[in-house]
C-alpha cells in the first residue's frame, strides 16, 4: 500500500523521451551552448598554432550550429510538448470550471476513475468541476509533467499538481490518457483520467 501522507518513491512513471529528439527539439540549451563552446575552444587551439582561417571557420561553424539548434527547437513543437501544454490547460480548466476549455480538451465519452467521484461523460465532468472544484480551489500549480506517445493517435501523461484551498494544500499525481483524430493532428483530447496518488487518500482510484 502506498503512503497516503508522504509521496511514495515507487509511483509509476512513463517512458523517457528519445534523448536526441529531447535534446535538440525540447531542451536545446545544453547542445546549443555546447556547440558554441566547442567552436570557441577549437578557435583558440587553432589560433595558437597560427591557423587563423581554419580557426575562424570552425568557430563560425559552431556558432551557426548552436543558432540552428535554438531555431529548430523554436520552430518545431513536438507531440510531447503539445501534450504537456494540453495537460496544464486541462488542470487549470478543471480547477476553474472553464467549460469552454474543458469541452475542447475532453473527449465526449471521457471517463474518470476515482474513489470519490466517477463521472462518465464530458458533460458530467464539466458539471462536477463547476459545482465542486471551482468553489473550493483557490490556486492550482502544475509541478511536473511526464508525457509519452503510445501510438500514432494515442498518448498518456502523468501530472503532479499542488492544490491550495481554504483548508490548506494538497499534492497529487494524475494519469491521463489522450487520443487525437488523425496521426498528424496537434489537438489531443483526454479519454480517461485517474488519480495515481492523492495526499491523504488511500487507493484514490478505488
Amino acid at each position: 500500500m502506498q503512503n497516503a501522507i508522504f509521496e511514495p518513491s515507487n509511483l509509476p512513471t512513463l517512458d523517457p523521451p528519445n534523448p536526441i529528439t529531447h535534446a535538440l527539439l525540447e531542451s536545446p540549451t545544453i547542445p546549443a551552448i555546447g556547440a558554441i563552446v566547442l567552436g570557441t575552444v577549437l578557435l583558440l587551439a587553432l589560433r595558437s598554432r597560427g591557423q587563423t582561417k581554419p580557426a575562424v571557420a570552425v568557430f563560425l561553424g559552431g556558432l551557426l550550429l548552436g543558432i540552428g539548434v535554438f531555431t529548430s527547437a523554436a520552430l518545431v513543437t513536438t507531440d510531447r510538448e503539445h501534450l504537456t501544454e494540453s495537460t496544464a490547460q486541462l488542470v487549470n480548466a478543471a480547477a476553474a470550471g472553464d467549460s469552454t476549455t474543458l469541452t475542447t480538451l475532453l473527449h465526449p465519452d471521457v471517463r474518470v476513475r476515482a474513489r470519490f467521484a466517477s463521472p462518465s461523460s464530458r458533460d458530467d465532468i464539466i458539471a462536477l468541476c463547476q459545482t465542486r472544484a471551482a468553489r473550493i480551489v483557490e490556486e492550482i500549480i502544475v509541478r511536473e509533467t511526464q508525457a509519452q506517445v503510445m501510438g500514432e493517435r494515442t498518448a498518456r501523461t502523468m501530472v503532479k499538481v499542488r492544490v491550495h484551498t481554504g483548508m490548506g494544500q494538497n499534492i497529487s499525481w494524475w494519469m491521463i490518457d489522450w487520443e487525437r483524430a488523425t496521426p498528424d493532428s496537434d489537438e489531443w483530447r483526454a479519454t480517461r483520467i485517474e488519480p495515481v496518488w492523492i495526499q491523504g487518500y488511500d487507493n484514490p482510484a478505488g
